[in-house]
């Protein structure tokens, strides 16, 4: 039986889908060597998605923990970094108090007033810091500054004490002003929610908290031991000179005292701090292995890649030298 030869037309056809092949072969081995990832996940997979998916779905879970966790270690740094400018203008406070008591005549009242309301006012503004868009002492009310401005604060204080004729008045009208859930400080000066922050889930059963807020007891301790030395020469208060010096010098225990609570405020913030950084460590690490596992599922070997790509032109040189002497082909040629 006769056989029937390759028409050139098949022929052509051939070598046209065979040149199709090999360079998407090549397009695909340059993409890989370039990304060292392999490009057709489905053939280097088996089309066995599902440890991937996996690996994928821990990935989001993961990065989100660790995103949400780098917020609150912001929030962290924000407070510690308030509380110890509060604790600055507080030393500040303690040694001009310190000099007056030693030497009455060293400074003036008005001097001495006027110094504390710089100080209170540096205070005011680091509990009112802002970062990200967040206040850090308002409790769940992040979008609201928790405290009045200073000149609102003194203002209400001064009439709060107004008509006071001795120290323990005073000083019981001050406590009345700033601890009574009634008082002007609650109702007035404070802005923030009664609500603190809720504790945050750091993995493994641990916890931080972050719920200081602008009026708590040591905060509203040290503002009041500062606002007190301010207020003294308001003309809304208006007690008399000797009143004036005697409520100057009792404060300096006072700012003390408050120093120390604040103190311990930002010792337990610190140990919320390091907690926090412990678990983004933590989850740090875990990210890199999740990268690392999904790195072996789909990461191609640079030395095969090369050797297949190199191999991918070789094939193309001996296509492109077949094609051109298939065209050259003719009969003349042939007789």
């Amino acid at each position: 039986m006769d056989g029937f030869g390759i028409s050139d037309l098949s022929r052509n056809y051939a070598l046209r889908a065979q040149n199709i092949d090999l360079n998407r072969s090549m397009v695909r081995l340059s993409e890989e060597i370039v990304s060292g990832r392999s490009s057709d996940t489905t053939l280097r997979l088996n089309a066995q998605f599902s440890f991937l998916t996996q690996i994928e779905t821990d990935l989001v879970k993961t990065q989100a923990r660790a995103d949400a966790l780098s917020e609150v270690a912001i929030t962290a740094a924000a407070q510690q970094s308030s509380l110890e400018r509060v604790l600055e203008a507080s030393g500040a406070m303690f040694e001009t108090l310190a000099l007056f008591q030693n030497d009455a005549s060293a400074l003036t009242i008005d001097t001495i007033a006027e110094r504390a309301r710089g100080l209170l006012d540096t205070m005011v503004a680091s509990l009112n810091a802002n970062q990200g868009g967040r206040y850090a002492f308002s409790g769940t009310d992040v979008d609201t500054p928790p405290l009045e401005n200073t000149e609102a604060l003194l203002t209400d204080l001064a009439t709060a004490l107004s008509g006071a004729t001795t120290e323990a008045d005073v000083r019981a009208l001050a406590d009345d002003f700033f601890n009574l859930p009634t008082g002007g400080f609650a109702t007035g000066i404070y802005q923030g929610a009664a609500q603190s922050l809720n504790a945050v889930n750091l993995g493994n059963g641990e916890t931080a908290t972050l719920g200081t807020r602008a009026d708590d007891a040591a905060l509203r301790d040290m503002i009041q031991s500062v606002a007190m030395v301010a207020v003294v020469d308001n003309p809304a208060f208006g007690i008399p000179d000797g009143l004036q010096r005697t409520l100057i010098q009792g404060q300096t225990d006072e700012v003390l005292n408050a120093r120390s609570e604040v103190l311990e405020l930002r010792a337990v913030l610190g140990f919320s701090e390091e907690r926090i950084d412990r678990a983004a460590t933590r989850l740090e690490t875990e990210l890199a292995g999740l990268e690392l596992a999904k790195s072996d599922l789909l990461d191609v070997d640079p030395y095969e890649t090369a050797t297949a790509l190199e191999a991918v032109r070789q094939q193309l040189e001996t296509l492109y030298s077949i094609t051109a002497r298939t065209q050259n082909l003719s009969l003349v040629n042939f007789l």
